[in-house]
């Protein structure tokens, strides 16, 4: 029997705001093999880690993560929604979990728009963390992208159902998930 990992997603979103320091360094304490987050580009270009398109549910802001700018983001408070205890929590940057949580534990980065996944790739390759990182996406297309562009990238597909042209596209291509 294969063995079974944990990866928490988001970190320990159940119990600390998602996709932060708190949720990931208490998934960690709880016994988690590997960490999972979401990745988004803001208005000027930086990776931050966020699940939906805008930070209305999990920030005391509004808008699109697209159209904000690093330092918009910044002045956010992505903690306070979730309990008192995590008020004044500010957003992660992909770069700044990398550094953290990168020679820790496995990663699992989810793509959530297109134009990140490459930026993404070299990041986790300057930071020599090739190994320890999964990219994953529901988008097939931008992972085989991936794959051709960065051979030893590893690769999960998040399938919204199986066919016989997904399943012989994923085999070809080695995914790891």
């Amino acid at each position: 029997m294969p063995d079974i990992q944990v990866i928490a997603h988001r970190g320990a979103s159940a119990y600390a705001p998602e996709n932060t320091f708190p949720s990931f360094d208490l998934a960690l304490e709880m016994g988690a093999d590997a960490l999972e987050t979401d990745v988004r580009a803001t208005h000027d270009g930086v990776l931050v880690l966020c699940h939906d398109a805008s930070v209305e549910r999990i920030s005391n802001g509004h808008g699109a993560v697209a159209q904000l700018s690093y330092a918009e983001l910044c002045r956010l408070d992505v903690g306070g929604w979730f309990a008192d205890r995590f008020a004044g929590t500010r957003i992660v940057t992909a770069e700044m979990f990398l550094q953290h949580y990168g020679r820790r534990c496995p990663l699992v980065l989810e793509i959530k728009v297109g134009d990140v996944y490459m930026q993404l790739a070299e990041m986790v390759a300057a930071a020599g963390l090739m190994q320890s990182v999964v990219f994953t996406s529901f988008e097939l297309d931008w992972l085989e992208s991936l794959h051709g562009s960065i051979a030893q990238a590893r690769i999960g597909y998040l399938a919204r159902s199986f066919d016989d042209e997904v399943i012989v596209r994923t085999y070809r291509l080695g995914f790891e998930q």
